[in-house]
């Protein structure tokens, strides 16, 4: 089986190291994810862009994400600060193909 750059992609998984506090966790997740802000008692809602917004990825739990391989580079650069970072290549399945096509 021949295996083209659009059938590969990039597992990230991580671990937040023990010393980061918990009002760092969520400023982390928040950076990572983005979050949504609430106002005025939730008459008004913001969407607050993460770093994951800006690539295309797909999540497979909380920690476990696939990138494009041109991608990950800018990824675990931002987990590295907090995170032990484990990196491996991975041939994506049918429906793990749509991350090679979003934001191109």
């Amino acid at each position: 089986m021949e295996i083209n750059s659009k059938e590969t992609g990039t597992l990230i998984a991580f671990k937040l190291k023990k010393e980061v506090k918990s009002t760092e966790r969520t400023r982390f997740f928040r950076k990572l994810y983005g979050c949504t802000d609430k106002s005025y008692y939730g008459k008004y809602t913001y969407k607050r862009k993460g770093i994951l917004d800006d690539i295309s990825h797909r999540v497979l739990i909380r920690a476990v994400i696939i990138v494009r391989e041109e991608d990950a580079k800018e990824l675990i650069d931002f987990l590295s600060d907090k995170a032990e970072v484990y990196v491996r290549k991975v041939i994506l399945e049918e429906e793990d193909n749509a991350i090679s096509e979003q934001k191109e």
